[in-house]
């Protein structure tokens, strides 16, 4: 095929590294290499001839057991990092075939670290695959027992060329082709292998987050309080379409916003991460991406500085929320500031529902998202800064006059915030954010929910924990059930509202209206209560580490901490006795908890 690369196998104490020789790839044929494995098979399992599962890094992890052929239609394959729209813009969700809208259709989740596994039996033995090369065009490609062959495999693909849609130049759609030159990609993949107590997937988790604190991507620094925080996101402003003019409604007033501080403080939460969205001229989703000014409408810096004085004087962060990266048409030139596609076209994110203010969101060049950056960091520098969409946009740019790849824009997103005084907050970030992250928003709770998919598990909070503060997702916003509160105490997640100050109704025509109910007034004695019970645990993990997680039975869990810790987890309707404890239902109980 005139094909031909250099790669080196390399045998270390506990793992098995492969890796391509660097510029090591010639093409002297007719032929080009559109993707790349190593060893897909490796581990591989005969539909459920042996006990054990795959684990793919969707969510906060999740579990393939292995089963008997079933007549898949896909398996799972999830770019690491997420797509690049620049150039997956052939990948799109299918349409829903139903008497509504595809806007209710969602993603996958995204991939946010670069690894997968195989277990032959909990307690026997297991690898865990580390992408440590090339993982901004590596997928992690899961093929359960019926899709194709017989076998379950878990691997890596590296993809040197993707697909895309290039202009035929006479009006048609044009045609599909792959890019001519290949993608600077260095694959490496690494196999660390486990056995006995450690080969189960809170074993891949423990050798993890063992990896990223030699490499410095990881630190104990996790800020330990006495009480755990509780995230509240207050609602600032929004713009309301007009027939000729738009109309800016306020939602939370800087003064309203401390009436809510001063509310909290008095039911005894003082720890409290505050971030203030919309708060910028002409709101959440009318403000330029690049705009620094305050809306004069809710208030002025002085007020802000007031307010973040309060809130630091108790123990809690004041953080200002900004997206640099995502913008509609009123946001931006979408032809002079958005992304251009390997087509040279504006890649977008359409939601097929035309009731909606915005239907298109476009993606901001990453030098423009870079100066946006700045110019907070700069000019806000007393502020903790939460840069919505930098942790998850990984993204190029086929600008004609310089191209910019996923690489670079990875690069410079991480270089930027290392400049910062305070570390930022950031929504679901990439590992390759994590050693600038100061405080992780939005840890999903779920994976995709994928017809193969057999168990959640906690990878994410078992690598995390002890060294970055996170959080759930908004609870008023779809969690607010028992069930899911266990769970969150379950990950060590902390509490997450999304709040204002005036009515619902206040909602109604603005972009925000997905935002069904976020009223104070409704939401206040349940964010109270979900609060002290979480808390009642939690602040005893306080600066731990999770050491293991165990499924004791069905519906009964336990997970262990550092300094001899153990939390137990009843989701039954009965009382469950384990371990000589009897575990409450619907509760949550404490054994141990010694300190190193």
């Amino acid at each position: 095929l005139g094909l031909a690369f250099k790669f080196r196998l390399i045998l270390n104490d506990d793992s098995l590294q492969i890796k391509m020789d660097e510029e090591s790839l010639t093409e002297s044929g007719e032929y080009l290499l559109e993707s790349l494995y190593f060893m897909p098979f490796f581990g591989a399992v005969r539909e459920n001839k042996t006990d054990g599962y795959m684990f793919v890094p969707d969510g906060p992890g999740a579990l393939i057991r292995y089963n008997k052929s079933t007549k898949y239609i896909a398996p799972y394959s999830s770019r690491v990092y997420g797509a690049d729209m620049a150039v997956d813009e052939l990948k799109r969700l299918n349409n829903l075939m139903a008497k509504r809208a595809n806007d209710y259709l969602t993603e996958q989740t995204q991939v946010t670290v670069p690894v997968f596994g195989v277990c032959h039996g909990s307690g026997n033995n297991a690898f865990l695959g580390v992408i440590d090369g090339g993982e901004n065009y590596a997928t992690v490609y899961a093929s359960p027992a019926g899709f194709v062959t017989d076998f379950n495999y878990v691997t890596a693909r590296f993809d040197f060329r993707t697909a895309y849609l290039m202009s035929s130049g006479n009006g048609s759609n044009g045609i599909t082709v792959n890019q001519k030159n290949p993608n600077n990609c260095l694959p490496s993949v690494s196999y660390y292998f486990l056995n006995g107590t450690n080969a189960d997937y809170s074993g891949m988790a423990v050798k993890y987050r063992e990896l990223l604190e030699n490499d410095g991507t990881l630190a104990d620094a996790e800020r330990t309080d006495e009480n755990i925080p509780l995230r509240v996101d207050v609602l600032g402003g929004d713009i309301k379409n007009g027939k000729i003019f738009d109309k800016y409604i306020p939602f939370t007033t800087v003064s309203q916003a401390e009436k809510i501080r001063a509310a909290l403080e008095k039911d005894g939460i003082t720890n409290l991460t505050f971030v203030y969205k919309g708060w910028k001229k002409r709101g959440l989703n009318a403000a330029r991406f690049d705009s620094t000014d305050i809306s004069g409408k809710l208030g002025s810096l002085s007020l802000l500085e007031k307010l973040q004085k309060a809130l630091e004087s108790g123990g809690g962060r004041f953080v200002l929320a900004v997206n640099p990266v995502f913008a509609n048409s009123d946001q931006l030139d979408y032809k002079k500031d958005g992304i251009l596609s390997m087509s040279k076209k504006t890649p977008y994110y359409k939601r097929d529902n035309s009731a909606v203010a915005y239907q298109e969101t476009y993606i901001v060049k990453p030098e423009l998202a870079v100066d946006t950056m700045k110019s907070f960091i700069n000019g806000y520098k007393n502020f903790y800064l939460n840069f919505n969409g930098i942790g998850t946009a990984a993204y190029s740019d086929y600008a004609r006059e310089k191209t910019v790849s996923r690489d670079k824009t990875a690069y410079v997103f991480t270089k930027t915030l290392e400049k910062a005084k305070r570390k930022a907050a950031l929504n679901n970030p990439n590992k390759y954010l994590w050693s600038v992250t100061g405080e992780y928003f939005d840890l999903p709770l779920e994976n995709s929910q994928l017809i193969y998919e057999t168990d959640t598990v906690p990878f994410l909070p078992m690598v995390l924990k002890g060294s970055i503060d996170y959080y759930t997702p908004y609870i008023n916003q779809g969690y607010y059930t028992e069930d899911y509160i266990l769970k969150m105490i379950e990950y060590g997640a902390y509490p997450s509202f999304l709040i204002m100050y005036e009515n619902n109704e206040k909602l109604s025509g603005t972009p925000s209206e997905d935002y069904f109910s976020v009223c104070f007034d409704d939401w206040h004695s349940a964010a109270e209560k979900t609060y002290k019970k979480m808390n009642e645990v939690l602040k005893m993990t306080e600066g731990r580490k999770i050491t293991a997680h165990t499924v004791l039975k069905s519906g009964l869990i336990r997970v262990d901490y550092s300094g001899g810790l153990s939390i137990y987890i009843n989701y039954c309707d009965t009382p469950a006795e384990i371990d000589g404890i009897t575990a409450a239902p619907k509760q949550c109980t404490i054994v141990g908890g010694n300190v190193d």
